[in-house]
């Protein structure tokens, strides 16, 4: 809304300075000396409220081995855990039993040496990182200003402008995700395991345990580390017409209003490098990324002072508003959504008036 306001104004501003019989005053029976009609205005802009949210991050996405199968009745299947496994062997499972199984650690021994426990981990890509603006991002414009009219009240005209912002926005926070921890335990018969790591072949032979497990699920909240780093890449470029008022404060100074339509391009880039893990197993480890190009409509309003130090040359210093819209960046699955639709760009610099 106060962009509008803002853009309305200035329009309301050139109409008022162009009133008939307004643009030239007639002193001492003399043409009053003219002001330069044209003026370009050079500046560094910083921008501000640039949000970056980065979604869908972490998980451990496994698939629980099957319960039901077995060697007993004729329809064993493999089942692969984060710390061992228990698969089908050369003969099938006979009697429910596999030598086709292996184990990581002795400590997975359990129930005073009675079964053996093996675990997988599960949980949803859920964590989030809010709206992340970073350090400001850097860029700079150019504005070509042709006066149209003026008058004792001020002058108005229309501008022509190109600016660019480098925008470089990284993450590297830790996040704690809630996980499933998925506990089969396949009973031993009284065999004493080799020790820790172990591992039986298809082929074997070995030593022979069950191959149906009893299953235990415990939630864990906070029980997943997320860690590693998300980073935006880009370059945001806008083309943009509009009219601007300007109103004297002194003989030197002056406060210009602004407002119209651009045009925007926007090259942007998103990577990630994630690493996983729960307590006592090894990290799971991720990275992907994306890249997009795209062209976006929107509109711009700000204010500035002038400063004059001659008849040509000048310094400035202002805010705008600059609507570039919002996009969404995929990667393995993780998004980043940029925000541009609320940008603030400070800016100052010098103006060269002919």
């Amino acid at each position: 809304m106060k962009h509008r306001i803002l853009i309305q104004s200035v329009a309301v501003g050139v109409a008022y300075l162009a009133v008939p019989g307004s643009v030239a005053q007639i002193r001492a029976g003399s043409e009053a000396p003219q002001d330069p009609k044209s003026r370009f205005l050079f500046s560094y802009q910083a921008g501000l409220n640039l949000k970056v949210t980065f979604s869908n991050l972490g998980g451990l996405e496994v698939t629980p081995p099957q319960l039901a199968r077995s060697g007993t009745t004729g329809n064993p299947v493999d089942r692969t855990y984060m710390d061992g496994y228990n698969r089908v062997d050369i003969r099938g499972n006979a009697d429910g039993l596999t030598w086709n199984w292996g184990y990581d650690s002795d400590s997975q021994v359990v129930g005073g040496g009675a079964a053996l426990a093996m675990h997988a981990y599960a949980s949803a890509p859920t964590g989030s990182l809010p709206s992340d603006t970073g350090d400001p991002q850097h860029g700079f414009e150019i504005i070509y200003q042709r006066l149209l009219t003026e008058n004792d009240r001020g002058k108005a005209g229309v501008e022509l402008a190109f600016n660019y912002t480098r925008l470089d926005v990284r993450n590297t926070s830790t996040l704690l995700g809630s996980a499933t921890r998925i506990t089969d335990t396949f009973a031993l018969g009284g065999v004493i395991p080799p020790l820790a790591p172990y591992g039986g072949t298809f082929g074997g032979p070995g030593a022979l345990i069950s191959d149906l497990p009893t299953r235990t699920t415990v939630e864990l909240p906070g029980a997943s580390t997320i860690a590693g780093s998300r980073e935006v890449e880009g370059h945001a470029l806008a083309f943009k017409l509009g009219l601007y008022v300007e109103k004297p404060l002194s003989r030197s100074i002056s406060l210009l209003l602004h407002g119209g339509g651009l045009v925007g391009i926007i090259d942007e880039g998103f990577t990630f490098n994630e690493a996983v893990s729960v307590p006592g197993l090894p990290a799971v480890t991720r990275r992907g990324s994306a890249s997009e190009d795209s062209v976006v409509g929107g509109a711009y309003a700000g204010g500035m002072l002038l400063v004059r130090l001659s008849d040509s040359v000048g310094v400035f210093g202002g805010a705008q508003w600059q609507l570039l819209g919002k996009e969404t960046l995929r990667a393995g699955g993780k998004e980043a959504r940029i925000d541009l639709g609320d940008g603030i760009y400070v800016h100052g610099g010098v103006s060269w008036s002919f």
